[in-house]
């Protein structure tokens, strides 16, 4: 997983042979604090059928992580602790305070935190307690937009709506803490696609995300949304739709200083840039991957109907 930490420690601290965190945090160390996901209902996401319910580790069992993350000195140096689990947030205040606590003594040079969080986790707690947490050093999460449409995260059972997204991030911004955001292509389906893109770019472009993490819709074996394929309320697009509907997408963001990161391994052209900056740039790369080399690529009839 990580070079750096031998085998046997790695063990110890990772339950999972997988550790999932954004790309922008490739740089922090990482403290396994739950498993699973408070929800766990969403039908795109490969957690959702996994067999073991949410759970977090102790105050205690923290320490002792902590303390093995310490004997390893590339993590000594770090300056930025990343929280393992699908929706940390989700715990208590007072949990997560002791957490940043013993990560404080443990590890000195840590000056922040960052870790995954849902819409609702956000509108779960007080102004004065997401203040108290930016106040010990959480200085972003991570929340899963997935659509800009009710519609879509209504079908693909998200369990939040549009406007609680919106009103998680205008709550966030009141305490001073940041946040970064996830969109996924093609999870509207073939005739939703540019309603998605446009609706998903609005909905980005009235809050203040640090950056943006753009992936596509992967179906994985077992995950629920498998049904609403078979039974047709979700056609699957082409590589070459998806890639209409991100330019589509990309074209109707108006975002300032957005770090947007479409470098996700089900992406099929990887881009990465800062908006407005290299809007441009990033623009040219998906017209040379949908057009190619002739213009008239772009009368076929695989976009038609878009």
């Amino acid at each position: 997983m990580l070079d750096y930490i031998p085998e046997e420690i790695e063990k110890k601290l990772y339950k999972d042979e997988i550790v999932y965190r954004p790309p922008v945090e490739a740089e922090a160390a990482l403290l396994e604090v739950s498993r699973g996901c408070t929800w766990g209902k969403c039908t795109f996401c490969r957690d959702q059928y996994r067999d073991h319910p949410f759970e977090f580790n102790s105050l205690e069992s923290i320490r002792e992580k902590l303390e093995l993350l310490a004997t390893i000195p590339e993590v000594r140096e770090k300056k930025s602790l990343y929280l393992v689990g699908e929706n940390v947030l989700a715990l208590k205040t007072d949990y997560l305070l002791g957490v940043f606590e013993a990560a404080h003594e443990i590890l000195p040079n840590i000056t922040r935190f960052a870790t995954y969080a849902r819409s609702d986790d956000v509108l779960r707690k007080s102004e004065e307690k997401l203040k108290m947490l930016v106040d010990a050093g959480l200085d972003c999460v991570y929340i899963g937009l997935e659509s800009g449409l009710d519609e879509v995260l209504e079908l693909v059972k998200k369990g939040v709506t549009v406007e609680q997204f919106k009103q998680a991030c205008a709550r966030l911004d009141k305490v001073g803490m940041g946040y970064g955001g996830s969109i996924i292509l093609g999870l509207g389906g073939r005739h939703r696609c540019l309603d998605h893109a446009i609706a998903t770019a609005e909905v980005v472009n009235s809050v203040h995300m640090r950056s943006l993490r753009v992936m596509t819709l992967t179906v994985t074996e077992g995950a629920a949304i498998e049904k609403d394929i078979k039974e047709g309320r979700i056609v699957e697009m082409s590589p070459a739709e998806i890639l209409l509907e991100e330019r589509v997408f990309l074209d109707h963001l108006t975002a300032e200083n957005l770090l947007y990161v479409g470098t996700h391994v089900s992406n099929n052209i990887p881009i990465v840039g800062i908006l407005p900056r290299d809007k441009d740039k990033m623009l040219n790369i998906l017209d040379s991957a949908i057009f190619g080399t002739d213009p008239e690529q772009w009368h076929k009839k695989e976009f038609e109907h878009m």
